[in-house]
């Protein structure tokens, strides 16, 4: 596993993002004191991937030789083989997704509202890491009847070399209201 890379760079007087690029992606952070309440806040996270094809992310204001910079970095960690988590979500009929958030490691790769429920929902973490990692979920769903449901539920999955780890998480209705059900599995 490579060291982590900082980089930092003022948007105004005041105001700036440190960025911390490692095997597990990109976590930005930023300082206001340009306000009145400033300070500290969380500016997001990318994965590896996520940068190479999006581009930084656009209200951290990343100058062109800093993304560069930034892009070399990122092409050189992906150059070896690595692993990728991905995980599935699948509603059943008559249930209505109302809101998934999707971590990888504590860090949020998927927080979404749906006003139209999906019947499946993807989402990849791109590549990562080979070693332990820790995919946790938190679902808000509502069964036929309009009965709101909770439901929460992590995997702790080893990754190596190339292979790619899915998480499948279906959520039905069960014996005691919905339930959400996890399933591992492993190609490459």
């Amino acid at each position: 596993m490579a060291a982590s890379t900082a980089y930092h760079w003022d948007i105004v007087a005041d105001h700036w993002i440190d960025l911390d690029v490692s095997d597990a992606g990109l976590g930005y952070v930023g300082t206001d004191w340009t306000c009145q309440s400033g300070g500290g806040y969380s500016a997001g996270f990318q994965t590896l991937d996520g940068f190479l094809r999006d581009g930084p992310l656009s209200r951290v204001h990343m100058p062109a030789e800093v993304a560069d910079q930034v892009r070399a970095d990122v092409e050189a960690r992906l150059a070896a083989a690595r692993p990728s988590l991905a995980v599935t979500v699948t509603v059943a009929p008559g249930v209505r997704l109302a809101h998934a958030s999707v971590e990888l490691d504590g860090r949020p790769v998927l927080v979404r509202d749906f006003a139209e429920s999906p019947e499946r929902l993807e989402v990849s973490s791109g590549t990562t890491t080979a070693g332990p990692h820790k995919i946790g979920w938190a679902l808000l769903a509502f069964d036929a009847a309009g009965a709101r449901a909770r439901l929460y539920g992590d995997a702790e999955v080893e990754a190596a070399g190339s292979e790619t780890i899915a998480v499948d998480v279906a959520i039905a209705p069960g014996d005691a209201g919905l339930a959400a059900t996890a399933i591992v599995s492993r190609a490459g």
